[in-house]
């Protein structure tokens, strides 16, 4: 059995609209000027967390790469903690951390294809 839901109604999508927050791009190394509504959101907040409705998908990941620059140099946020295994991720905190090891190597030993992809590595490169 399965159930449809029905279609949204105007007002529905036009409450949604009124507290849709556009953004200019999804890539890091942007400037910040349309983020700035977000920070009532996180001001005051110790931890703020993310997720995506796909795993995989570039767009998601760019997105989130841009906000946890945005978090960072913005909100003085220092720390990142994602889905993975501790040890395994040992390797990358090394390289963030110290310029040590090779983020190819951190990510690929994650065993976990999520984070095995461009858009992380490349996250991961400009710490």
């Amino acid at each position: 059995m399965s159930t449809t839901l029905p279609p949204a109604t105007d007002g529905v999508v036009t409450g949604l609209k009124s507290l849709a927050i556009p953004l200019a791009t999804c890539k890091a190394g942007e400037r910040f000027d349309d983020l700035q509504p977000i920070k009532m959101f996180v001001r005051g907040r110790r931890i703020v967390a993310m997720g995506e409705a796909t795993h995989g998908t570039r767009e998601f990941s760019q997105l989130k790469h841009r906000l946890f620059e945005w978090l960072v140099v913005e909100m003085g946020f220092t720390a990142l903690a994602i889905e993975a295994n501790f040890p395994e991720c040992m390797l990358l905190d090394r390289f963030v951390t110290t310029g040590e090891g090779d983020p190819l190597d951190g990510i690929t030993g994650m065993r976990f294809w999520p984070w095995n992809t461009e858009e992380v590595l490349e996250l991961i490169r400009t710490n």
